[in-house]
């Protein structure tokens, strides 16, 4: 497929994306694809974890019906396994709280709560926030549920465990994993002690309750989350609809208040700003409802345009490009190091602290990355990271993020 191809495939699935959103009918564009032309946005739907979100908007597109009921299936299969994952999640939470530990969920259910139909919104795992100091405590807690840890999936700011069956339960000590900005450490600290201290609240979802973070702290995370993968590989489409649903909702002003503070002070203004002019160029979110996070910051165009291609092209988790490694904070050798060092250490939290294993680690960071390309049948070696890595350090400095 050439990319001009592309790139009108991408673009009829984020006008059905709006039109999931708003309600709207879709443009004679959408309704006179082809079989072809719905198969590539099919597939690129399944790419970007969003195709189980399409069925309504397909209906009215006059989708053909091959079309309607691979949406459909996908929509049926995701509703069975969220039920299982909440089923479960639930689960570790009351045994957690039996325990006399507090823990607060993650996306999953809870962001789902935001959709007019929150069994839709795909979700692969469970992830739950607990202190850092029950993290332990915790383990051996699931450990005697019968899950087992996986130390290889496991990263610094979150442990992974799978049940018998094989779900995955990732066990969150921070809100995300160590950003280069002390301000932006200061500021997750700060939602951190007062998540669990005002916490207590809960979000309800097919009539069961979930710990959650109040609004202003949820959509302080739903940012670091995007912005967690965007220093990665990437992130794809479902996390923009997550910010999207998020914010059509009626938000009190004082709750608007305290969310524009969270990300001012986090220097990720600029961030916010380019997130939020997408989902409302893009996918239906009303500019009144989120204009807040866009005033002031003025984004270039063409940035908020590369950035789009980068999540076009990157897929869910980044994984859809070859050469994908890590955004970095700025062109040339030293940004570059930067950001391969703190590849390093998101692999191997614990080995990392002990600095003199550090070129070891360093030698296994780029082996791990040569395996994996090998294994998705890739031939992206360490010019391509190096080239795809200069490229999104464009839209870190156009972003002024971490400045």
């Amino acid at each position: 497929m050439d990319d001009k191809y592309l790139r009108k495939i991408n673009f009829a699935l984020l006008e059905l994306l709006k039109c999931s959103v708003t309600g709207d009918k879709a443009s004679p564009t959408i309704s006179g694809l082809s079989h072809t032309g719905w198969k590539y946005l099919l597939d690129a739907a399944q790419v970007q974890g969003v195709l189980s979100l399409l069925y309504d908007a397909a209906k009215r597109a006059d989708a053909p019906e091959f079309a309607i009921e691979k949406i459909r299936g996908a929509a049926l299969g995701t509703a069975r396994s969220n039920y299982r994952l909440w089923a479960k999640t639930l689960e570790i939470v009351r045994i957690l709280k039996e325990e006399g530990m507090d823990s607060i969920v993650l996306k999953g259910p809870v962001t789902a709560a935001f959709y007019p139909i929150p069994e839709v919104r795909r979700a692969g795992d469970m992830d739950i926030l607990i202190h850092e100091f029950d993290m332990e405590r915790a383990i051996k807690v699931l450990e005697g549920m019968g899950y087992h840890r996986d130390r290889e999936s496991s990263v610094i700011h979150e442990e992974a465990m799978y049940s018998p069956e094989g779900y995955c339960a990732e066990l969150h000590r921070r809100m995300t994993e160590e950003m280069p900005s002390p301000k932006m450490e200061h500021v997750m600290a700060f939602c951190l002690e007062k998540g669990f201290d005002t916490g207590r609240y809960v979000t309800t979802v097919t009539k069961s309750s979930f710990p959650s973070f109040r609004d202003d702290f949820h959509a302080y995370y739903l940012l670091l989350h995007m912005l967690n993968h965007f220093m990665g590989k990437g992130f794809g489409l479902k996390l923009l609809m997550d910010w999207t649903y998020f914010f059509r909702r009626d938000i009190p002003s004082r709750t608007k208040t305290r969310i524009k503070i969270l990300i001012d002070r986090s220097r990720l203004t600029g961030f916010a700003a380019t997130v939020t002019r997408i989902c409302i160029d893009y996918l239906g979110l009303e500019e009144e409802r989120a204009d807040f996070l866009t005033e002031g910051k003025k984004i270039p165009p063409e940035a908020a345009d590369s950035f789009l291609d980068d999540i076009l092209s990157g897929g869910e988790f980044g994984d859809n490009e070859e050469g994908r490694m890590m955004a970095t904070e700025g062109r040339g050798p030293v940004a570059l190091w930067k950001g391969f060092h703190r590849e390093m250490k998101r692999h191997y939290p614990e080995e990392s602290k002990n600095v003199l294993r550090w070129p070891f680690l360093w030698a296994m960071t780029l082996y791990s990355f040569e395996k994996n390309n090998r294994q998705m049948q890739r031939n992206a070696g360490i010019f391509s990271v190096i080239r795809n890595a200069g490229k999104r350090s464009a839209y870190v400095k156009a972003m002024g993020l971490f400045e």
